[in-house]
């Protein structure tokens, strides 16, 4: 659709009447932007430029979306808090540039799963919302940050306190279990907000040590020596040739072992196993 800056004539709601799943790349907005109103997936990639102000809930089938993923260029939109009410959302997918104005805006009850990743052309410079708990209900985060110099990372936690499914990538793992940017001495630090996390996955490893997963492993000890139910731990990303004995791997295996569940995927863990019989 390079360059066409109207909505596709034969995707109008009274010509696709029983649309039920659309995605759009590169979409130029239009001022008679429309969706059918029985989609129950929508997928739309924005492209970056200078646009006018876009009246954004009108193609937002409200009523019947279950699952939502915007991304590109949101710079002009123009969306109060809690204008955009989705009561049967279950899965929100957001790369904007803005992604707090959409956090505020949308109220979605049955929200279980977001996926929050950056966007490459302008980083916004916050990771957290300003939505307070209005998200504490959601039970799956998928959070794909490139950079740990962004703001937010506290309040973010907090606005998703009730998570039990959390997707990290491993460039930014350490300023979840760091105490960055607490003011008082308490060391208490991001994921501390995760009372219920049950699942954490690490992905994207560039493996060059065990020393990056040391806040990690403190964390899952003290949190394990504080009553907390072991946490399942996933690594995910490692190349099928990494050797398994007698590397950093293998060892953090066992590290990971002692206070965690951990699962490592497209790694044969192996370890030496000695034997011994004795009468009696």
């Amino acid at each position: 659709m390079h360059w066409v800056s109207t909505y596709p004539q034969f995707l109008l709601p009274n010509r696709a009447p029983a649309l039920r799943n659309l995605k759009l790349d590169d979409l130029f907005p239009a001022p008679e932007l429309a969706a059918s109103t029985t989609l129950m997936t929508l997928d739309i990639s924005f492209r970056f430029g200078e646009y006018q102000a876009m009246n954004i809930p009108m193609f937002i089938p409200t009523q019947s979306l279950v699952a939502l993923s915007l991304g590109g260029n949101n710079i002009s939109w123009k969306l109060p808090p809690d204008s955009i009410h989705l009561p049967l959302l279950e899965v929100l997918k957001l790369t904007v540039c803005n992604p707090r104005l959409v956090m505020r805006a949308i109220v979605a009850p049955k929200l279980t799963c977001l996926d929050y990743s950056d966007c490459h052309e302008l980083r916004y410079m916050r990771v957290n919302f300003d939505t307070g708990s209005k998200f504490s209900h959601v039970q799956m985060v998928i959070f794909n940050f490139y950079s740990a110099d962004m703001e937010g990372y506290r309040p973010l936690c907090e606005e998703f306190c009730g998570v039990r499914d959390v997707t990290l990538r491993s460039a930014c793992m350490d300023v979840f279990f760091t105490p960055k940017g607490q003011v008082d001495d308490s060391g208490s630090v991001p994921a501390d907000h995760w009372t219920s996390l049950e699942s954490l996955t690490i992905y994207d490893l560039n493996f060059d040590g065990t020393e990056i997963f040391d806040p990690l492993v403190r964390w899952l000890a003290k949190r394990l020596e504080s009553g907390g139910p072991r946490v399942s731990v996933r690594l995910s990303g490692l190349s099928t040739n990494e050797p398994a004995e007698g590397t950093d791997l293998h060892d953090l295996y066992h590290k990971l072992q002692t206070c965690s569940n951990p699962i490592v995927d497209k790694v044969v863990l192996c370890s030496s196993v000695h034997c011994s019989t004795f009468s009696g």
